[in-house]
């Protein structure tokens, strides 16, 4: 898992920092400590083991795919985190034949611009066409009444090729006379 020097406990131990701010702010403040390459790679394989421990054969995780770096000054983009997370979880079944391992859905945050949702599906369509089943499907997450409907992205969304699941978990309605 990458040649930092850095054992898995000692990241782990790291990352289970708690910090006294709320949620959002301490994702913020946390993030760069997970999205450092290694500890990103030690904590995905931490994450499958203790699954497996508890005999969590398959999972399906929902990821945005964030940008990695290293110490190098290097940036990884989506597609190279997904790269990331398929290699782990390949080294994870060969470590440990009986489980299926995982596969994810990208699931960028919604809050964004119909150009940006466009630039998405391009991702997760080169994700597919790079690293097949392993992208299990396309999703749009946030909280719904915080942004743009579903129905706004509909030019975009319907470029995601038929063969690609899509889960979209919209709680919209027009209940109330709103459109989220």
């Amino acid at each position: 898992m990458g040649n930092s020097g850095l054992s898995t406990g000692s990241i782990l131990r790291g990352l289970q920092i708690r910090m006294a701010i709320p949620l959002t702010g301490s994702l913020i403040c946390q993030t760069p400590m997970l999205t450092f390459k290694p500890a990103w790679e030690a904590y995905f394989y931490e994450a499958l083991t203790q699954f497996h421990a508890d005999n969590v054969m398959y999972m399906e995780i929902r990821t945005t795919l964030p940008n990695l770096y290293d110490l190098e000054g290097n940036e990884f983009g989506p597609e190279e985190c997904a790269r990331t997370y398929k290699r782990i979880n390949d080294q994870f079944k060969r470590d440990h034949p009986d489980s299926f391992g995982a596969r994810i859905i990208y699931a960028p945050i919604r809050l964004v611009s119909p150009e940006q949702v466009s630039a998405y599906v391009m991702t997760a369509i080169n994700i597919r066409a790079e690293l097949g089943d392993f992208l299990a499907g396309f999703d749009l997450v946030g909280q719904e009444d915080k942004g743009r409907p579903l129905e706004a992205f509909v030019e975009e969304l319907v470029n995601v090729p038929s063969n690609m699941n899509v889960f979209y978990h919209s709680g919209e309605t027009n209940w109330y006379g709103t459109t989220s």
